[in-house]
């Protein structure tokens, strides 16, 4: 842990070998309801989760509101037509999330182009110069993206995208199909 902040050295020392469980839903989900993920982070809590990772800043205020002890890995899921960047994309989403109160700022940390013409990952540098008290969460899809956001300081780095961007969607991937199901398997 690079950290010396006690502050972030705590929280990220409670998620450690513990469960975080994703409590997000989307208003045309099937299971939608306004208090759904509220419901969902309480179930977590009392499953023994360690922390939640929650979308959008509605979402993200009422979780931390149910559950205030667990931390929160907040994002925002905003899609564009012109690229596959949609985890908290731009500036004004990493602005919100934090206004939230989340404990921990998921973004794209990939090497894909952004709605704004940057590279996504470029956003990291930025957020952390902007708010350097925030613990900064990096979605990326592969080994050079994660070694990217290392250098680049992120407290946290998972392969949240693999399979989500055109360069993993089906990279060492082949589907069966002639069976009644279609599994993934990496040769």
């Amino acid at each position: 842990m690079k950290t010396k902040d006690a502050r972030k050295s705590a929280i990220l020392e409670s998620l450690k070998g513990g469960l975080i469980v994703s409590c997000q839903v989307q208003k045309d989900d099937p299971i939608y309801t306004d208090d759904i993920v509220v419901k969902m982070a309480e179930a977590a809590r009392w499953a023994g989760a360690v922390g939640i990772r929650a979308n959008s800043p509605e979402q993200i205020s009422a979780i931390k509101k149910a559950v205030p002890e667990l931390p929160v890995i907040g994002l925002w899921k905003v899609w564009h037509d012109d690229t596959d960047v949609f985890i908290t994309p731009t500036m004004k989403e990493v602005d919100a999330i934090y206004e939230t109160g989340a404990e921990i700022i998921a973004l794209d940390c990939t090497a894909q182009i952004t709605h704004e013409k940057t590279v996504a990952w470029d956003l990291l540098k930025q957020a952390k110069e902007k708010y350097p008290d925030a613990i900064f969460f990096a979605d990326v899809s592969n080994y050079d993206e994660a070694k990217h956001a290392i250098e680049n300081d992120a407290d946290i780095v998972a392969p949240t995208l693999y399979g989500y961007t055109k360069e993993t969607a089906l990279s060492n991937r082949t589907r069966i199909s002639s069976s009644g199901f279609d599994p993934w398997y990496t040769q």
